[in-house]
């Protein structure tokens, strides 16, 4: 494993000749960030989203920031205006529900991180969802990403 890091380090610090890197220098922020394919989204989506996304989103720009707590910033883009719309829509019931279902359990933290959540439209086509996310949550989600099970 050691090996397969140290060559993708390789790859992006070469910036060699006729390198095409990933990510601009721009994107590249965040303790983790990489590009969703459509697969991968659907998996970490809670059951209710699942068809959404795939109707709507053939990838995500993911960038999560775990210094303190666990933030993810994700750039969804579809081809449908109206879609990516109906999406951040249905994305910020979602987490209302998610909230509300919280706080009757009292779990205090994660409404907290709720109310710091945020879904707003981004550019033409896209919309940028800002998630605080329990660290629970966000291992459970990610198992078996990367094809380890």
């Amino acid at each position: 494993m050691p090996g397969v890091v140290e060559a993708a380090i390789n790859r992006l610090d070469s910036g060699g000749a006729g390198t095409t890197l990933a990510f601009d220098e721009n994107d590249a922020y965040g303790e983790i960030y990489g590009k969703v394919g459509q697969a991968d989204l659907e998996r970490m989506a809670p059951e209710e989203m699942k068809s959404r996304l795939h109707d709507v989103a053939a990838h995500a720009e993911v960038h999560v920031d775990a210094i303190t707590e666990v933030l993810m910033v994700m750039d969804v883009e579809g081809s449908d205006a109206k879609q990516v719309e109906d999406l951040g829509k249905s994305l910020g019931a979602a987490m209302a529900v998610g909230r509300l279902e919280a706080r009757r359990e009292g779990r205090d933290d994660v409404v907290r991180l709720v109310d710091q959540s945020r879904v707003r439209p981004y550019g033409d086509r896209r919309l940028r969802a800002e998630v605080a996310v329990p660290l629970d949550i966000m291992t459970k989600s990610m198992h078996g990403c990367g094809g380890e099970e």
